[in-house]
């Protein structure tokens, strides 16, 4: 859209703007006026006495006063702080400055007392000074600040009472804050922390691209992790096993690092190998069980087999004439069942299917017995 211009190339003016800017300069007091009379915050004007000469209906409200009531009053009446010293050093910084800015306390008409940020303006006309400050109530602020104050003790005590470790990193992954439990872990002190640490610091070298990698995923605004894990590395070097769980830290919406959780795997993974020998354990054990099974019905059988061939030796002497050489092997095949029988007894005792029976022997008795 062109805008209409002048013979010299500049834009008209049209006569309502130049109407509306000349009733503005006429009326500029009275607006400039009535613009701090709905201003929501209080505004004085004080001169070099520190004494009211303006309020408007925002700060009588804050005060619980009159506009009559306030005005000529000096300043230290409604702020204990503004003493004769206090209020030189303002006026100083006003007349080098320009301007000043604090938070302090004003004290209402009833004595109760109220926090307030004040900003003030130096303001001169001719030889006359003043003083134009305005006045927040911050008092719902301050709730704020206490109420998030008091919220991060408890977050701080709850996560010092945790037996894991508890982070927080910036963006580029400096830590700002960890638990009691982290500086036992790792063997970091709390001034080694303030003077800088990484979160990449607490992770063996081998593990720190993977660790990076998984920040910039956070921060980048990946969901939670579910727990990934890695070989940690304390302060005199020495490794152990740890899963972090990580989230981003938001501040008002805002991603502004990483907030996380470290758990030593030490004991978890011992426990595995105790678990992983126990099964080991567990299934010699059944093997061996499976083997006394068979070898215990293997001796019953034998041990059948056996029966029979004693009780045809003890009836060879009866039935026949044995000649010394028979009588002689007769005893030699006796004496053979007679040991194949105790060995039969002892798979039988393996297979737990007779009870174990203890007794002393001769062992060169058995060495002979044996050649």
């Amino acid at each position: 859209m062109s805008v209409p211009s002048d013979a010299r190339g500049e834009p008209e003016r049209s006569a309502t703007a130049d109407s509306s800017a000349s009733w503005f300069a006429e009326d500029l007091p009275g607006l400039l006026q009535r613009s701090l009379e709905v201003h929501p915050d209080g505004v004085y004007w004080m001169d070099t006495a520190n004494r009211f000469i303006y309020v408007n209906q925002a700060a009588c409200d804050a005060l619980g006063y009159t506009r009559d009531e306030l005005l000529g009053m000096p300043l230290v009446a409604v702020n204990a702080g503004a003493t004769p010293e206090a209020m030189a050093r303002v006026w100083e910084q006003l007349r080098s400055v320009g301007s000043y800015c604090r938070e302090s306390v004003h004290r209402r008409k009833d004595g109760s007392l109220f926090p307030v940020e004040i900003m003030a303006t130096y303001v001169r006309v001719d030889d006359r000074e003043y003083n134009c400050g305005y006045a927040r109530d911050i008092s719902a602020r301050r709730r704020a600040e206490e109420s998030l104050r008091e919220s991060e003790e408890r977050y701080r005590a709850l996560a010092d009472a945790l037996p894991q470790v508890v982070f927080e990193t910036d963006r580029s992954g400096r830590l700002t804050y960890a638990n009691r439990i982290a500086f036992e872990v790792f063997g970091y002190s709390t001034d080694e922390l303030e003077g800088g640490l990484y979160a990449v610091d607490m992770v063996d070298p081998t593990e720190q691209e993977r660790v990076s990698s998984g920040i910039e995923c956070v921060l980048a605004g990946s969901p939670r992790s579910q727990g990934s894990e890695y070989l940690g590395r304390r302060k005199d070097g020495s490794t152990f096993p740890v899963a972090i769980y990580s989230t981003p830290l938001l501040r008002e919406g805002e991603v502004m690092g990483i907030r996380g959780i470290i758990i030593d795997m030490t004991k978890a993974r011992q426990a595995e190998a105790e678990h992983a020998r126990l099964r080991t354990q567990l299934f010699q054990a059944q093997r061996a069980e499976a083997v006394g099974a068979l070898a215990g019905g293997i001796a019953h059988d034998f041990n059948n087999l056996l029966a029979a061939i004693l009780m045809q030796l003890e009836m060879l002497p009866l039935e026949h004439d044995l000649t010394p050489g028979m009588v002689a092997s007769v005893r030699e095949i006796r004496e053979s069942a007679d040991r194949a029988a105790a060995l039969t007894h002892q798979l039988l005792t393996f297979s737990r299917r007779q009870p174990i029976r203890r007794s002393a022997f001769d062992l060169n008795m058995v060495i002979a017995e044996l050649r």
